[in-house]
């Protein structure tokens, strides 16, 4: 597992509360990171009704 304290610096650079960093083991045992993303999916979990997503992000208003 990498330190990711090290990554901190590019993250908080992309200014966005969510996000995703894939990160690769380089053969001198270092870490890159080889995509950034915002964070998102493409669907729910299994076996979430998407009404009670609704419901919580409609009682935010």
């Amino acid at each position: 597992m990498p330190d990711f304290t090290g990554f901190e610096p590019l993250a908080r650079r992309i200014g966005s509360p969510f996000l995703t960093l894939d990160v690769a083991m380089l053969q001198d045992g270092g870490w890159a990171v080889v995509e950034v993303n915002d964070g998102g999916v493409s669907g729910l979990p299994p076996g979430l009704d998407p009404r009670t997503l609704f419901e919580a992000l409609l009682a935010l208003r």
